[in-house]
This record gives structure tokens, sequence and C-alpha cells, in this order.
């Protein structure tokens, strides 16, 4: 989804305009042989996803899973 050619690369702009903040999973970018040159522009990097959803919901926001 963060990849410089994904088809929802206009989406995710969209979010970051309108305040989100769009962060990948180190972790997961190894396991698949991605590093930052792969990814769209201003996508900022954690480097475990799940620790990070952790912290956030510790912090009071909601995880919901499509």
């Amino acid at each position: 989804m963060l990849m410089l050619d994904s088809i929802v690369a206009n989406r995710i702009d969209e979010a970051k305009q309108a305040g989100a903040t769009i962060v990948a999973c180190q972790n997961t970018m190894k396991n698949v042989t991605l590093t930052e040159a792969d990814m769209l522009p201003n996508t900022s990097y954690v480097s475990a996803g799940v620790v990070e959803i952790i912290k956030k919901q510790r912090a009071g926001y909601a995880y919901i899973r499509p």
C-alpha cells in the first residue's frame, strides 16, 4: 500500500493532507526486501508495527481492523 507504485497512492496522500500520520513497519519491509527508496515519499517508519499499535492503544487510540 505504501510502495511507490501503489494504486492507492492518491488516497494515502489525501489522508496525509488531512492530518493522518502514515507509518511503515521496518520489520515487514525487511521481510519482503523493501527499502525506503521503494516507498512513497514522506512516509514515516517504525521498527515494529505491532509495538507502535500497542503504544497508540495505551495512549487511547482505537485499532479498527478492516
